[in-house]
């Protein structure tokens, strides 16, 4: 919520101010107009000014003056308690307006620290107060006075003993709705007094506090389980708190609070291991829901830790059903850790105990995951047969994060091989699943592959919007994964429209982004896209360096989707290389290019390869074979309806027919290029984009052919 108020602030009229104590690092980043304020000590005047105010008076004399600033040494907090310590105690004594010693300064000790000071003003509490304050520490930080009342016993003297506290300045009023509640003035306060019990009594007490709000709240005990877990905790009354401690571990699941969930179910195995003995059940439960939130955040080494876990009980109890299941979840976690051996192993290891007990569940995300990796190495058909099924049988099972993550990857599969209009709808029920079914890594997954095949379709305005949903929904969800592919996406999408700026823009985002997460498929989408801006924008020589560099990396890289991105590579470098001259290249990579798009039906990027081959023959004056490849590469563009791939090939086109002097054949082309741009531009509401598009040099240069030829 912070980082988005944060980004918002920097457009309004609005100062905002947020404080954190030391060694806390804010996980705001840094910007332009984000100052830090490092707040020192007061000075002595200061010191003097506040201790002034604490004690309503105009002024001090030296003498007290001396000894309230020279102790505190300017912590406004100590100069606040240690004021108020010394009234208390009778050292300071008010005469004429002022503060005076009573007795010489060498009578008089003043405490060293705050703590010191806090515990003398409390131990000088009559007892029923200093019960009062000391119970509502076991509570709390803060505490409710109808709790207090129903472990006290103190009764009718409750209601002044508050009072006395809160003149003190001990505890404030904290809220009267829905009930009375109060909250000691500092954290240190409630420090202190807790403190002050001695540790069997301690425990007694929170469990005593555990019992009064099981009763006291039991109409709605879900919202006390964090509460409960703590006292029962804390009481060492084990079985209760372990039941507490997971009932709060999954309630924070369920609220999206995923690193609560994880500290409570890290706390639960722990008082397993106190317990001793446990029903192997219980701790495959922790276990299972650690694995589930993991997933949730991507946590992908700590998934095959949980399940691996989880395996491990299910082996020993001879649980062959829990064992299949954990088995499709270690391999889904090392599919996503890019471990792609490992994952096949699990994968079919887990399918061949689905197979013997001819159990779907265990199917379902055993299957996904092979089918996963058939995607990943580009084994297109196989791979979609697989995580379709997969996803049918994980909806049969009820398995919601299988099942939206096989929709998702059918509308991956779609939109790779240029399927735009069928990946429109699987995405679109990708994403209404995974908000219905609550499943976070999966639903950014989903509207990123709902971008993906709007931006590919040519809806350039619908995935301009879903895309910074999906950026918005990653940073409040701190996933920086999808985060980088999102930005590429977007980068993509402007350089459609041939925004350059904004394009280079979104693309360095994702790359930097990239970087974090160290992930080299989408390290190279974000280069290409990069050293795309730089050659649309006149930087050629930027842009082959780039791109030389990238494709001499690709025998090092991992396979993860290396053939889809390096198809957009080699038809870019190879473009680039053809406006430099080096025919002969340029169509060793159309060739390259070709090889990987043809057998992955990767329509789009074989219509790039044969566009390239045929501007390569047209730059060789093979006139005829430039015809055969460009008259191909448009069918393929028609097929897939993308508005880019078209209008580039009709102006390809175009230049070949004017260099077959036909004049009337170039000019067509030309006018059909300018129709599909201004068919594009029209359904842009942005002015400025749509601008920004149809003032392009490549749009210009269009024109320029057509006037030409006519």
């Amino acid at each position: 919520a912070l980082s988005a108020l944060v980004d918002v602030v920097a457009s309004a009229r609005v100062l905002l101010v947020l404080t954190y104590r030391p060694g806390y690092a804010p996980s705001l980043g840094e910007r332009t107009y984000y100052s830090r304020l490092a707040l020192s000590h007061l000075p002595p005047e200061e010191s003097t000014s506040m201790a002034e105010a604490v004690l309503q008076v105009a002024s001090l004399s030296e003498e007290v003056r001396q000894l309230v600033t020279t102790k505190a040494e300017g912590n406004p907090f100590y100069i606040e308690e240690v004021a108020r310590s010394l009234v208390e105690s009778g050292v300071l004594r008010k005469t004429n307006g002022t503060y005076s010693v009573g007795g010489t300064n060498e009578q008089v000790r003043i405490p060293d620290t705050v703590q010191e000071v806090i515990l003398s003003r409390i131990d000088r509490l009559e007892p029923q107060a200093k019960e009062a304050i000391q119970l509502a520490s076991v509570i709390g930080r803060e505490f409710t006075v109808r709790l207090l009342d129903r472990i006290s016993g103190l009764e009718t003297r409750l209601e002044d003993l508050l009072a006395e506290l809160k003149a003190l300045e001990l505890i404030y009023e904290k809220s009267y709705f829905p009930e009375l509640a109060y909250i000691f003035k500092h954290a240190l306060t409630h420090d202190v007094a807790y403190s002050t019990l001695l540790l069997e009594r301690r425990k007694l007490l929170h469990r005593t506090v555990a019992v009064a709000v099981e009763e006291l709240y039991a109409d709605r005990l879900p919202e006390q389980y964090e509460t409960l877990a703590h006292h029962y905790h804390l009481g060492e009354d084990w079985p209760k708190a372990l039941d507490y401690l997971v009932k709060s571990a999954r309630k924070a699941a369920a609220s999206f609070a995923n690193q609560d969930a994880l500290a409570y179910f890290d706390r639960a195995l722990d008082v397993c291991n106190r317990l001793g003995d446990m029903p192997v059940e219980t701790v495959m439960a922790i276990y299972s829901g650690k694995a589930q939130v993991n997933t949730t955040i991507a946590g992908w080494t700590r998934v095959v830790d949980n399940y691996s876990r989880l395996r491990e009980l299910a082996q020993a109890t001879g649980d062959r059903s829990l064992e299949g299941l954990a088995l499709g979840g270690i391999a889904f976690g090392h599919v996503r850790n890019h471990e792609f051996d490992l994952a096949e192993a699990e994968a079919q290891e887990g399918l061949s105990i689905a197979n013997q007990l001819n159990d779907n569940a265990i199917r379902a995300g055993n299957m996904l995951v092979l089918g996963f990796l058939d995607l990943m190495r580009g084994n297109l058909h196989p791979g979609h047969d697989r995580v379709r099924d997969a996803a049918r049988l994980a909806q049969e099972t009820n398995q919601p994060p299988y099942e939206v993550q096989g929709t998702i990857l059918q509308a991956y599969s779609y939109s790779w091989r240029g399927l735009y209009d069928e990946a429109h709808p699987v995405a679109a029920e990708a994403v209404a699943a995974g908000e219905r079914h609550q499943v976070t890594i999966q639903l950014l997954m989903s509207k990123w592959a709902q971008g993906l095949a709007f931006a590919g379709g040519g809806y350039y305005e619908d995935a301009i919007a879903t895309l910074r949903d999906t950026i918005t929904q990653c940073e409040r969800m701190g996933d920086q994964s999808y985060q980088a592919r999102a930005w590429n996406t977007l980068g993509w999408a402007y350089g459609e429209l041939c925004d350059w700026e904004e394009a280079t823009e979104c693309n360095q985002k994702g790359l930097d982004l990239a970087f974090i997460v160290s992930d080299d498929e989408i390290i190279s989408n974000a280069q290409i896209n990069l050293a795309d801006c730089a050659f649309a924008t006149g930087d050629a020589e930027k842009a082959q360096r780039v791109l030389e560099d990238l494709y001499a990396s690709l025998p090092r890289l991992h396979d993860w989707l290396k053939w889809r991105y390096s198809q957009h590579l080699m038809h870019s470098l190879g473009e680039v290389l053809l406006a430099a001259g080096h025919v002969e290249r340029a169509l060793t990579l159309a060739e390259e290019c070709l090889a990987l798009a043809e057998p992955t039906e990767s329509r789009k990027n074989i219509v790039k390869g044969r566009r390239l081959r045929g501007q390569v023959f047209l730059a060789q004056g093979k006139l005829l074979e430039a015809e055969q490849e460009l008259d191909a590469a448009l069918e393929v563009a028609q097929q897939i309806g993308n508005p880019s791939q078209l209008w580039k090939t009709l102006l390809a086109l175009g230049n070949l027919r004017q260099a077959q002097d036909q004049s009337d054949a170039a000019h067509e082309a030309c006018r059909e290029a300018l129709t599909i741009i201004e068919d594009v531009a029209a359904k842009l509401s942005d002015e400025g984009l749509r601008e920004t598009f149809l003032n392009s040099d490549h749009v210009q240069g269009i024109r320029r052919v057509a006037e030409v030829s006519a």
